[in-house]
């Protein structure tokens, strides 16, 4: 069984972060951590692929971690987190994000919505308020779906961002990771690296040469940054179709993983369609109850 992190804030984080299924504090992790190494065999995800090209028989216990996104804060938290449990686990990083980069739209607009800080927001004709919780949520779905209507994504995030910055007390919570982050990977081994895109897009409505260029750029920014081969990869949102399989075959990717195979891969064990089990559990005992339950889908397949 694969489980599918995201991002990782310290303990004194801002309220935002509790809106957000995506975040999970360093003391909510690190119970579930100590929760999974008393139940399961955490293995890298490299040994646990193996197992799978192999055909060998994995345990019924064993686990792989992964994380996707990769923020500057996940890493610090991941490093000391592994530093004390010891265990390995892999970041899935969307390039665009590194070393200050510009946030990818759902982090952008998560900080925007949920972090008190502005009260309101006026576009496209519309006013959103962001005064309580509820209609933080509503707006924050309101306007993802004004820029899925948009045309030119590009302009309308680089429009928005400058008309609503997020300020430097909050974005520390959602950059990116640093190259300094990146190049450390090299001496540690407990932590692997995998692509998940340049920007993060929805690749499966992107052409063919457009989906090329999000992997290729992220491939080989990754390459340049940890001086090692990326052949890992997580499909950003679970979102693909079968040119990305296409395409990463021809980049040489060996590993690609999905949230729910889409099963339209022609390629032995489906090696390009790795199911993971996706946490955003909070609370101990709902914790509890996902792994359970995503330990019996996993051991009958379904």
């Amino acid at each position: 069984m694969i489980l599918m992190y995201h991002d990782l804030v310290s303990n004194n984080a801002p309220i935002g972060h509790r809106l957000q299924a995506i975040k999970l504090t360093e003391s909510v992790y690190n119970w579930q951590l100590r929760f999974l190494k008393t139940f399961f065999n955490i293995v890298s995800l490299e040994d646990y692929c193996k197992k799978l090209k192999e055909k060998q028989k994995i345990p019924f216990n064993t686990i792989a971690i992964t994380f996707d996104d990769g923020t500057s804060m996940t890493y610090n938290i991941l490093k000391k987190s592994i530093e004390k449990y010891n265990y390995p686990a892999t970041i899935f990083v969307t390039t665009c994000q590194i070393d200050g980069g510009q946030l990818i739209f759902g982090a952008y607009i998560n900080a925007l919505c949920y972090e008190g800080i502005y009260e309101l927001i006026k576009i496209k004709n519309k006013t959103l308020i962001l005064d309580t919780k509820d209609n933080k949520l509503k707006s924050r779905k309101e306007l993802y779906k004004i820029y899925q209507k948009e045309k030119n994504k590009k302009k309308f995030y680089e429009y928005l961002i400058l008309k609503y910055p997020i300020n430097s007390k909050i974005l520390k919570y959602y950059e990116g990771i640093k190259g300094e982050q990146l190049n450390e990977t090299q001496l540690i081994n407990k932590i692997s690296i995998g692509s998940h895109t340049h920007t993060h897009p929805i690749l499966s409505n992107l052409k063919h040469n457009s989906q090329l260029d999000e992997i290729k750029k992220s491939k080989t920014i990754l390459e340049n940054k940890t001086k090692k081969k990326i052949t890992i990869f997580a499909y950003p949102s679970g979102e693909y179709n079968i040119n990305t399989i296409e395409i990463l075959k021809s980049l040489g990717f060996k590993y690609c993983f999905a949230v729910k195979p889409k099963k339209i891969g022609f390629y032995t064990d489906n090696l390009y369609e790795i199911p993971r089990f996706g946490v955003y559990q909070k609370t101990n005992i709902g914790f509890i109850l996902f792994i359970i339950k995503s330990f019996f889908k996993n051991l009958f397949n379904v």
